[in-house]
């Protein structure tokens, strides 16, 4: 089969919205029998059409293969910078994402995926500081944005803005009411703030959703027995539920000695 006509084939389907499973057949037949030492070759539209069919499919590396494709065909394209980095986060090559990531951000500051992207990674190396300038960013260019949000609550709680983490994860928490991590530190967050009450609203909010959360529990036994003798039965009846949880010995003696303190 002639390769250039499979070629034009997928293209024109393409071009016109054409069956997708027609696209991929026409295209995959291209490449089978195209000679790419010679000089043959998909081009970039049909490349980073396939390299999103991947991704869909979460073929991480068929995804990399024609997004890589992609970008050789129109070096500096965005769209293909960006499905490339995703591929490679998949497959846990940061330092290459992070490069693509920071040429998208160059070439467009307003791109708030690439100012996600860059903040996640800064998170995850301990660079709270430059997570905190990118997630900030990226909050100015999506405010409705959960993924943003909670970002953005990570990195204020590893910086100690913690009135700016409260208020970005109550965001993030308006748009997905059962995010149980945002939950969490939310309620750090508040007791950071001295705001006790909120945070023993936020951690039983948490309960309803995961019932037998260990650091749920405990964190308001700690709270309840901050309040001493007001709160020392509170304290209890959250220290047992932790204790249900099966927690490792050494903390397990943690827990009998912050009761038996309780109880003195």
């Amino acid at each position: 089969e002639d390769p250039l006509a499979l070629r034009c084939a997928a293209r024109a389907l393409l071009s016109t919205g054409g069956d997708s499973t027609q696209i991929r057949d026409y295209a995959r037949k291209a490449v089978a029998n195209g000679n790419e030492a010679t000089g043959f070759t998909l081009g970039y539209a049909l490349h980073a059409y396939l390299g999103t069919c991947h991704e869909r499919e979460h073929d991480t590396a068929g995804a990399e293969q024609h997004y890589a494709a992609a970008l050789s065909s129109k070096p500096g394209d965005e769209t293909a910078m960006l499905g490339l980095a995703r591929a490679l986060l998949q497959r846990m090559e940061t330092a290459r994402a992070r490069q693509l990531y920071e040429q998208v951000s160059l070439s467009n500051s307003s791109c708030a995926e690439s100012q996600l992207k860059l903040a996640e990674i800064s998170l995850e190396s301990g660079d709270h500081s430059e997570a905190y300038r990118y997630a900030s960013r990226a909050s100015e260019i999506a405010p409705t944005d959960a993924a943003v949000l909670f970002c953005l609550g990570q990195a204020c709680l590893k910086t100690a803005r913690h009135e700016e983490a409260a208020r970005s994860l109550e965001q993030c928490l308006a748009l997905q009411p059962t995010n149980g991590v945002a939950m969490q530190m939310l309620a750090t967050a508040q007791r950071k703030l001295g705001r006790d009450q909120d945070a023993i609203t936020w951690l039983k909010r948490l309960l309803e959703i995961r019932p037998g959360d260990y650091d749920c529990n405990l964190n308001l036994a700690q709270i309840y027995a901050a309040r001493q003798t007001a709160g020392a039965s509170q304290a209890i009846h959250y220290f047992c539920r932790a204790l249900q949880c099966h927690p490792s010995l050494t903390n397990t003696r943690d827990i009998y000695l912050q009761m038996a303190t309780l109880q003195c």
